[in-house]
């Protein structure tokens, strides 16, 4: 099986678990959370490096009004510049302790990032090799 399908069987699992969950209450299909909520995405897209690009783009292909786009985008765009303008203002008299830190910090964090995308990666494999077991 590969990594691809390996993922999609456990995206599929995690989905079932979060949905009985939540006793079905809830979907996870971004179709349905646009049609519910396409404010409140526009509103999260911007916090989202590579989606914030997106959002326009997928607001005009699902039909959103420009109007309720609008103020959405602003209210998101405003909250986004102020927080990196407030913690850049905060954090602006700290600089040689942040690097200082950083450079204590990187290289443990880089280790501890790897160690864990390495046990996901096992973790996703094993469990592919199970289902694949089960279903012969």
């Amino acid at each position: 099986m590969s990594d691809r399908a390996a993922g999609a069987v456990g995206a599929a699992g995690l989905h079932h678990r979060l949905r009985r969950l939540a006793n079905g209450r809830i979907s996870l299909a971004p179709e349905s959370a646009w049609e519910r909520r396409p404010g409140t995405l526009v509103l999260l897209g911007h916090w989202i490096g590579g989606v914030r690009t997106l959002i326009p783009r997928i607001a005009a292909a699902r039909g959103m009004g420009y109007p309720s786009f609008a103020a959405a985008n602003v209210a998101s765009g405003v909250g986004w510049v102020s927080l990196f303008v407030m913690a850049g203002y905060g954090l602006a008299g700290h600089a040689d302790e942040i690097s200082t830190a950083s450079a204590f910090l990187g290289a443990p964090l880089v280790v501890v990032v790897l160690a864990g995308r390495w046990a996901v990666n096992g973790y996703v494999r094993r469990r592919s090799l199970a289902v694949r077991s089960e279903t012969r």
